[in-house]
């Protein structure tokens, strides 16, 4: 008498059939929260940016910037050619004429009050008083730029853009004709007595052909300001991409407070992953970007005309867009905080169509190779 046949247990079949199904539902829940390093594309304005230079010399200011003044603090030196000189100061303005054996002129900035400021004589109405042709900046240097504006939004108005940077090297200034420097606890090196004596002084000078040029020298980290014509404000910046290897967006108030620079609204989007939208964040948020891998900024422009929601007659902003990987991408109000980084879901969700059937097929191969195995097993009575 043969020994009655033992139910097979399709239940314990339907079981390891599932494994795949469960083990794909926990990796999806893992990969909903598991955030990446991402690829962002992030357009705003802002009235303050500091960032730190790629590891290779690349300029940040377009070569033959025009300037109706600049300013400049923590200089060392500043070295000019002068076809004629004199020199003022509070308690004497007329001028008095400076003979030089060598015409070249060295102001030295000894003191760390030291400033030079360049503008036009009083008697002239000149837009234009020179231009910037060579701002020399090292690799890995930190830089601040930060935007404001003066006058009505007219012919008259004037955008102001400060620059801060720790490891510049040169500034090359070009100013054919008349011009006056206002040194402030600045010594002068040349050789010929000064005829006047005082922490405040005025020198008046022509620069011509061969030499309109003036040199400035940094061994400290200095402060530049340069202002120039609003309507000429749009091409100071070079076109080409500013390779970066960090980038901040913060501005202090007068009061100490961290507040955002933004003066519209951001725009964020994932050049690699066109179907998800882009994503708008507030002005009025925080926004940082931070553990960079490759990243750079394109399209930097001074904006100071005014041409974006902040109405203060003060307001000038830099239009730009950062483009890089970032593994803290976070913006934060008063109450909340959103991470635009991508998930590991959303790059499967929103890769390539290959990605997503190689990952079906693969989940269809694991079920199927369970299911024959389990089934195997159970024919054999095991």
């Amino acid at each position: 008498m043969s020994e009655p046949t033992t139910p097979r247990p399709w239940s314990s079949l339907i079981l390891w059939m599932l494994l795949p199904a469960i083990a794909t539902a926990l990796l999806a829940l893992a990969a909903s929260s598991w955030r990446w390093p991402t690829r962002v594309e992030i357009e705003f304005t802002t009235r303050r940016l500091a960032f730190t230079t790629g590891d290779t010399e690349n300029p940040v200011l377009n070569v033959r910037v025009p300037f109706s003044s600049l300013v400049t603090e923590r200089c060392d030196t500043m070295t000019f050619v002068p076809s004629e000189l004199a020199v003022t100061d509070p308690a004497s303005p007329t001028p008095q004429p400076l003979t030089l054996p060598d015409r070249t002129v060295r102001l030295a900035c000894r003191d760390p009050d030291s400033k030079l400021t360049l503008r036009p004589p009083e008697a002239t109405s000149a837009k234009i008083l020179g231009t910037v042709d060579r701002f020399q900046v090292d690799a890995g240097a930190r830089v601040v730029l930060e935007a404001h504006a003066t006058g009505e939004i007219d012919k008259t108005r004037e955008a102001e853009l400060t620059v801060d940077i720790d490891r510049a090297r040169t500034l090359t200034l070009t100013a054919p004709g008349e011009l006056a420097i206002e040194a402030e606890f600045v010594e002068l090196e040349s050789d010929g007595a000064v005829p006047i004596t005082g922490d405040f002084r005025t020198y008046h000078a022509r620069l011509e052909d061969p030499d309109p040029w003036l040199e400035l020298g940094f061994t400290r980290d200095p402060t530049v300001i340069i202002v120039l014509p609003a309507a000429k404000a749009s091409g100071i910046f070079v076109s080409t991409p500013i390779p970066i290897e960090t980038v901040e967006l913060l501005y202090e108030t007068l009061t100490g407070e961290l507040v955002s620079p933004l003066l519209s609204e951001a725009t964020l989007s994932y050049p690699e992953f066109p179907s998800i939208g882009a994503v708008t964040i507030p002005r009025d948020e925080l926004l940082g970007i931070g553990e960079l891998g490759t990243a750079q900024l394109k399209g930097l422009e001074l904006d100071a005309v005014g041409s974006f929601p902040v109405k203060d007659a003060g307001a000038a902003g830099l239009r730009l867009t950062f483009d890089g990987i970032a593994g803290k991408a976070r913006s934060t109000d008063l109450a909340f905080s959103t991470d635009y980084r991508l998930t590991v879901w959303d790059r499967f969700a929103h890769g390539s169509l290959w990605q997503r059937l190689t990952a079906a097929v693969a989940w269809a191969l694991a079920t199927a190779w369970i299911g024959r195995e389990r089934w195997q097993k159970l024919s054999a009575g095991r």
